[in-house]
């Protein structure tokens, strides 16, 4: 009975975090701060949808990246702090963004 108790509980985890970290060292955005023009690089081989939230926490522009380099115009928003999330249906990861 020993083996089957110690096998479960360890992979999970160790599994998990590899794959996030390299799921997030595969997508960067680009270029921060930035005047309006963004790319979202996207290594992963997965689509990413992607949502901008302005400092109040709203919707500023929602899509999904099409192949390695997903071109994201933000010209039309005020200068300031954004949040970037980006979604493959698993995974999330939230990065600040600048517009200057």
């Amino acid at each position: 009975g020993d083996d089957d108790g110690d096998d479960d509980g360890d992979d999970d985890g160790d599994d998990d975090t590899v794959n996030v970290s390299e799921w997030e060292s595969g997508l960067q955005v680009y270029p921060n701060p930035t005047k309006g023009s963004l790319t979202i690089e996207n290594l992963t081989g997965i689509q990413v949808d992607y949502t901008i939230l302005d400092a109040q926490g709203r919707i500023v522009l929602q899509g999904s990246t099409s192949g390695e380099q997903t071109p994201v115009n933000i010209n039309f928003v005020e200068n300031g702090f954004y949040t970037i999330i980006l979604d493959d249906g698993t995974k999330t990861d939230i990065r600040k963004i600048v517009k200057q």
